[in-house]
């Protein structure tokens, strides 16, 4: 008789053979690398680009560094639910690991297995390839005790921070974040200036925990590279103020001002 585990191994690996997922038949653990080549023999999407497919098992809510380098190929990243591959992927990219490179960060809505798709960004285009996905760790609870408060034409809470290499990073990009409440409707004016980096602000939903797109952003509003924007809540609750930069890797001190 077969165990459970047995069965398991044995699905995945016939799930394997029947989809042409590349790599080993059973689903990897994260961490987890890999390497391959894009070539003449290999599937391709409808816009006729070469693509292997790796199965993945990862865990709902574990934030997920996944990257791939090429040579002789530019690729890209994207992230189904396994069963599911056609369509809008849960999540792409194609650069932002620099050089041609593409990298993202991940957290899965549910445990399950994912297929990691590496695939060649323009049609055709072949060459070999690495990938691997890395744990991050948890973000750390948005700060909400403001330093200073200073009444002029309206009242401002005033952070003062500073970016520094040990700040949780979003692809290589430090970050502070910031909670704060909104009434429906209200207008938040919202400064950064740095000094010593180029400042970007960024806007999200607190319910997701600053994890996916930002609902609004600003780099260069303010004066100089500094960042001004009016933020409009369409719904009353609570929000996260991120502070980064607009390069990778950069630190240094800054001043984050709100209007409530």
């Amino acid at each position: 008789m077969m165990s459970g585990a047995m069965k398991s191994a044995a699905s995945s690996a016939v799930l394997a053979m029947m989809l042409g997922w590349a790599g080993a038949a059973a689903a990897q653990e994260v961490p987890w690398t890999a390497s391959g080549s894009l070539a003449a023999g290999d599937r391709r999407d409808p816009e006729n680009r070469f693509y292997d497919d790796h199965l993945v098992t990862m865990r709902a809510g574990q934030r997920i560094r996944i990257s791939a380098t090429g040579t002789g190929v530019d690729t890209m990243l994207q992230i189904y639910p396994a069963g599911s591959t056609t369509g809008e992927p849960l999540a792409m990219d194609d650069d932002s690991g620099g050089d041609l490179n593409p990298r993202l960060l991940f957290t899965p809505p549910a445990d399950g297995q994912y297929v990691v798709r590496v695939i060649s960004f323009a049609p055709g285009a072949t060459g070999v390839y690495g990938v691997r996905a890395e744990p991050q760790p948890p973000l750390p609870a948005p700060v909400t005790a403001h330093s200073d408060t200073i009444t002029t034409t309206g009242t401002w809470r005033i952070f003062q921070g500073s970016l520094s290499a040990g700040d949780p990073d979003n692809d290589g990009h430090h970050f502070d974040d910031y909670r704060i409440t909104v009434a429906e409707g209200a207008h938040v004016l919202i400064q950064l200036d740095s000094q010593e980096f180029d400042p970007l602000v960024q806007i999200f939903p607190a319910s997701g925990g600053g994890e996916g797109e930002p609902v609004q952003m600003d780099d260069d509003g303010g004066p100089g590279l500094n960042s001004l924007m009016v933020f409009d809540a369409f719904e009353a609750g609570d929000y996260i103020v991120r502070v980064t930069s607009f390069g990778p890797g950069s630190t240094g001190a800054y001043r984050l001002s709100v209007t409530p």
